[in-house]
């Protein structure tokens, strides 16, 4: 798979632009595409985000509190890789979260048209 072209940012953002491509590649085409993906998997159902909606969106805060904690003891490179996972942890958590709100909305909806 190539990696997509780069990203835009605004003017201003482009330091925050870039780490966040590197949590998604890592989460992408790294440690965690070796670690938990499938071949061809997409992040929506890998484990991470099947724990994540199956305990909600405090285990992957959970994880990356773990992940930023550990960062402080390692190497400078090694403590960036663990930032990373813990920036991917925290989007599943976002992920989660939108998804929660979601399924609430569908089934206000659907309670209140009787």
């Amino acid at each position: 798979m190539s990696r997509p072209k780069k990203w835009e940012a605004e003017p201003g953002y482009e330091s925050l632009v870039e780490v966040l491509r590197m949590a998604h590649d890592q989460a992408a085409y790294g440690k965690g595409k070796l670690r938990h993906a499938n071949e061809g998997e997409a992040f929506s159902d890998q484990h991470i985000m099947q724990i994540a909606h199956h305990h909600g969106p405090g285990h992957a805060t959970g994880q990356a509190e773990k992940k930023a904690r550990e960062s402080n003891r390692l190497p400078p490179k090694a403590a960036v890789e663990e930032l990373l996972g813990a920036i991917v942890y925290s989007a599943a958590a976002v992920i989660a979260i939108n998804a929660i709100e979601k399924l609430s909305y569908i089934k206000e909806s659907v309670s209140g048209s009787d």
